[in-house]
């Protein structure tokens, strides 16, 4: 890591010394960087909107033909479980906005402002707003329990709940190591683009 500081001081002395052929080439090796990085945060926006669409849909076509819930908290519930997964495909298509509006070869003031926008908008969804979802997902979640314990004897019902949360701790894990992981791409890209 602190080779790669090091290497980011000496891109800033190359930019200040002048741009001969050989320093030029090290710009250009830092901006590569730069473009994998932001190739992978790509990566991971897609992949989390494919999951959280597959999901979506598996939970419309499950309420609409396996359990076409009838009460009005069961409905108000599969609502809730059902808006929380679109806003948050929302909030993923948005970064992929933002994401796009980093230009790696703009002016250095520009770029690192778009990066660091960036940066502060991605631990916005990550914090609050992903914390808001999960929360009125699993509200949702059990807004559905009054109408499924009438098909359901109570030990279903208590390992329905209960695989739900052991799912939602073993997500939140899951989740959470991939939060940091981009974050930490999200923060190199914006050391690199301080470097450019």
């Amino acid at each position: 890591m602190s080779d790669e500081l090091d290497g980011l001081d000496d891109l800033k002395n190359i930019w200040d010394e002048g741009k001969t052929p050989k320093k030029l080439s090290d710009a250009e090796s830092v901006i590569q960087q730069a473009k994998e990085l932001r190739k992978k945060s790509r990566a991971f926006h897609y992949s989390t909107i494919i999951i959280l669409s597959t999901t979506l849909v598996a939970l419309i076509l499950f309420f609409r033909y396996v359990a076409p819930v009838q009460e009005l908290l069961s409905r108000a519930g599969a609502l809730i479980m059902m808006a929380g997964l679109a806003l948050r495909i929302v909030f993923e298509i948005w970064s992929l906005t933002k994401l796009g509006k980093i230009r790696l070869t703009d002016q250095a003031t520009d770029s690192t402002k778009a990066a660091t926008d960036f940066c502060r908008f991605r631990k916005t969804v990550h914090g609050p707003v992903a914390s808001g979802i999960v929360i009125a997902y699993t509200v949702g979640f059990f807004a559905l329990n009054p109408e499924f314990s009438k098909y359901f004897t109570l030990w279903q019902m208590v390992a329905m709940d209960l695989s739900y949360v052991i799912m939602a701790v073993v997500l939140f894990i899951n989740i959470t190591k991939g939060m940091r992981l981009e974050m930490e791409r999200l923060h190199e890209l914006e050391r690199l683009q301080e470097g450019i």
